[in-house]
């Protein structure tokens, strides 16, 4: 037992600053020595039989109590398990109380806008209209701590790590119903439910829980979501009315992978395009009216980040960052032009990769990755990708994503607050322990959801951050990001979701 303290000691100092690794290093020790304290208990202690036999009842009388007490509800960003009583009703009952009760009360409101039309003040997929997670146009107030942002509508929801597209006074999102995957549509000003589409599917593992992981993409007068077991269905975003699905694992002929489908779908002119690994359809593309599959190419395994389009080089491309690194794949076949070698000791890319305005292209992962800053050039017909620097275990973007501005990466590196100098590969401040939670860039500062559901406004630059105040929006484990459009807060987890005031405003 000394040993294994020293051991978990030792090993948790040198995890140092990674939240990640400090809880499996701490306890890895025990669970080594575990089965030599049991031997030596049962064989070497000298005690009197009945002794050791009593003990040992006594430790599995314990686990087995624990069990009827305690259920299992997935794990923290750092991998520290969290638990519910058994006696009390999981989120998910209650969400499914909570929607059974009001279409008791009403049926779902009726639409009455007679026109849908995306503008350049919307939100229309995962991170924006530009997917950089950075709000342009509209300012929000920051006097919190006087004036606390009002809750426009707070509530239950379906359990899910799915975002949120606004257009208008539209809200969409993913969610778990059961047995039912759903894409929803809410009033963004009230939370009421405007429509459901529902499907026969459910994903759920252990360390994540159930529920639909992307985000739903609007794009003209279709709305686009992929379910966590691949479902990609093609709605009418005003009143739900279904136009087409398909499912692009099944398509690809490739086993889903193990946190299941993550990747919101891409609009890129005709096609709608997905990453579903497999050998033949590492990136595939649909006709976005039809449902007809266009191409598929690639072949590498599908991981966590979204596709996107960037003109590299001069040349329009889909970046994948998949299991086995970054690659570049033509607009028009799937087929790869370029791949650049990056894993972890979990082989998960999750993060978004950034394309700066130079066309570089800074990627970065956690569990043991770093970062990357590369170039990307095609000479005759022969890509080159060359890292212009490379930072090993240096700014480690897990499943939390970066945000850039003039010169600098913003971001969770491991679940802490820094900033980044894409000059030089070096990290310029680091502070603030927000876990594994997200980040939006709203004007000059920065917005940050922390894991626990604690929302925090940061003035940050590249020398130094300060808090401006914070607020506790919804209660739980919070992985998703949050959006915020003019003026208006929404964020949401597993649990409940709500939306805040944040317009400026004489009060």
């Amino acid at each position: 037992m000394i040993a294994a303290t020293c051991a978990s000691v030792g090993a948790w100092k040198w995890a140092g600053d990674n939240l990640s690794l400090r809880p499996l290093t701490g306890v890895l020790p025990w669970v080594v020595a575990l089965p030599f304290i049991l031997f030596w208990w049962l064989v070497l202690s000298g005690a009197r039989w009945r002794t050791r036999v009593q003990g040992l009842g006594v430790v599995i009388g314990g686990v087995i109590l624990l069990g009827a007490v305690f259920r299992w509800e997935g794990q923290a960003g750092n991998f520290v398990p969290h638990f519910g009583f058994r006696f009390l009703k999981t989120s998910e009952d209650r969400a499914i109380e909570y929607f059974d009760s009001q279409d008791r009360v009403s049926s779902l409101a009726p639409v009455t806008t007679s026109r849908f039309e995306v503008t350049t003040d919307d939100w229309p997929r995962f991170g924006g209209a530009d997917a950089d997670h950075i709000v342009k146009e509209f300012p929000i107030r920051r006097d919190w701590d006087e004036n606390p942002p009002d809750a426009l509508w707070r509530q239950p929801i379906g359990p899910g790590w799915s975002s949120f597209a606004i257009v208008g006074g539209y809200a969409f999102t993913q969610e778990q119903r059961g047995e039912e995957e759903a894409v929803v549509c809410y009033d963004a000003n009230s939370g009421q439910q405007l429509w459901l589409h529902t499907d026969k599917a459910r994903f759920e593992e252990p360390a994540s829980g159930a529920g639909p992981r992307a985000t739903p993409t609007v794009f003209g007068s279709r709305l686009y979501a992929l379910g966590a077991t691949g479902v990609l269905n093609c709605l009418d975003p005003v009143t739900g009315d279904f136009h087409w699905s398909t499912n692009i694992v099944e398509d690809a002929d490739t086993p889903l992978i193990e946190w299941g489908m993550a990747g919101s779908p891409l609009i890129y002119e005709d096609v709608v395009i997905v990453n579903p690994g497999g050998e033949t359809g590492g990136v595939a593309a649909y006709d976005r009216m039809t449902g007809a599959k266009r191409w598929a190419g690639g072949g590498d395994r599908a991981t966590y980040a979204s596709p996107q389009v960037a003109e590299l080089s001069g040349v329009p491309q889909i970046l994948i960052y998949c299991s086995t690194g970054l690659c570049g794949h033509d607009v028009n076949s799937g087929r790869k032009l370029w791949s650049f070698p990056w894993t972890n000791m979990t082989k998960l890319n999750i993060a978004q990769p950034i394309v700066l305005p130079d066309k570089s292209v800074f990627i970065s992962s956690g569990y043991g990755g770093g970062s990357a800053l590369l170039d990307v050039n095609v000479e005759k017909g022969r890509w080159q990708v060359k890292p212009r620097w490379s930072a090993r275990d240096k700014f480690r973007l897990k499943f939390n994503g970066g945000i850039y501005r003039d010169g600098y990466v913003y971001g969770l590196d491991e679940g802490i607050l820094s900033c980044f100098d894409l000059s030089i590969g070096k990290r310029t401040w680091k502070r603030g322990r927000y876990k594994f939670g997200q980040i939006v860039m709203v004007g000059d500062d920065l917005l940050v959801s922390t894991e626990t559901g604690k929302v925090v406004l940061l003035e940050v630059t590249p020398k130094q951050v300060r808090k401006v105040t914070s607020f506790q929006a919804i209660e739980g484990k919070t992985w998703n990001h949050p959006v915020v459009n003019r003026g208006r807060l929404f964020i949401r987890n597993g649990a409940e979701a709500a939306c805040y005031d944040l317009n400026p405003q004489i009060r």
